[in-house]
């Protein structure tokens, strides 16, 4: 199953780092900035349940490679379901 995670900070780089270290098939939508910083130093969560480094793949919005399976959105931006697909295209689903 192909996982689309839209987001990679606080909540979704937590959540989808633990998927990948599970071994799923995360992919993460994430802005140029955020993709640099994986990019360089992989994802990192430091956390009281055990660290963890590792790179992932990232895409940003115009180049999904899709389709996913599942996407989920751990956004902190306000955006809705209709403006994501709007934004990134329907054939990334």
């Amino acid at each position: 199953m192909r996982i689309l995670m839209v987001g990679a900070g606080a909540i979704g780089g937590y959540f989808g780092g633990r998927a990948v270290e599970a071994g799923a098939d995360v992919t993460f939508l994430v802005r140029p900035r955020r993709a640099a910083q994986i990019a360089s130093n992989g994802l990192v969560i430091r956390s009281p349940r055990g660290d963890l480094s590792q790179p992932v793949a990232t895409v940003q919005a115009g180049a999904l490679g899709g389709p996913y399976d599942a996407l989920v959105l751990s956004s902190t931006l306000a955006i809705s379901g209709h403006a994501l697909i709007q934004k990134c295209g329907s054939d990334a689903m």
